[in-house]
């Protein structure tokens, strides 16, 4: 089997390790686009095991340092509380390619909580420079309706985009996934230029009768 032959199976099941497309990855939205894949396949497992996710042992610092080895073990160089520019939850970095993710565990909508770690990601980790001009929100929720907790989050960003022009605009629904994950756009404070978000949210709720 040759690597395009892998490549055209990693693109019709999502499911498949893409080590085929992370090899060949040629520009930076290569990197992004089979990253965001192996995201999305990660979220997915923890919501299917939100049962095991439950108490006070399972914080936002145990899930990020979770996602993180998966990442590894998908052949990525990914760090936990790396020191890049702070603490950044989490580091995914790939040859001259980076990316930088904040998670946030919320038990409600609670938009002060996910704005401190939106602007700790656009103030402090993320560079916004070339090859490291995304980053995502990663929502741990344990409030019922994860799809309402995200839906007025965008609505909170869009609210104090119209206060602080250019805070958090650009926002659209991820398609096939439009209820649990959504991008924007906000102006890098640092580097001047465009850093791209994207928000995801991992429904982990669980209260069985």
């Amino acid at each position: 089997m040759t690597v395009a032959q892998v490549r055209d199976i990693e693109k019709v099941n999502p499911q498949v390790p893409q080590w085929a497309h992370r090899l060949t990855a040629r520009t930076y939205q290569d990197f992004l686009d089979t990253l965001y894949c192996e995201i999305d396949t990660i979220v997915a497992a923890l919501v299917a095991d939100a049962n095991t996710l439950q108490g006070d042992g399972h914080t936002e610092n145990s899930i990020n340092a979770d996602i993180v080895r998966q990442l590894n073990r998908s052949g990525y160089t990914a760090h936990f509380d790396k020191n890049k520019r702070g603490h950044a939850d989490v580091t995914v970095e790939y040859g001259r390619y980076e990316w930088i993710g904040e998670g946030k565990k919320v038990k409600s909508v609670d938009n002060t909580h996910l704005r401190g770690g939106y602007d700790q990601l656009r103030n402090r980790y993320a560079s916004g420079t070339t090859n490291a001009n995304q980053g995502g929100l990663l929502i741990y929720c344990y409030a019922p309706s994860a799809k309402h907790v995200l839906a007025q989050w965008s609505q909170h960003l869009e609210a104090q985009n119209k206060t602080s022009p250019g805070y958090g605009d650009g926002i659209v629904p991820c398609v096939g996934n439009e209820d649990f994950a959504f991008w924007s756009t906000t102006n890098h404070p640092s580097s001047g230029s465009k850093l791209t978000v994207k928000h995801i949210i991992a429904s982990l709720h669980w209260d069985p009768p």
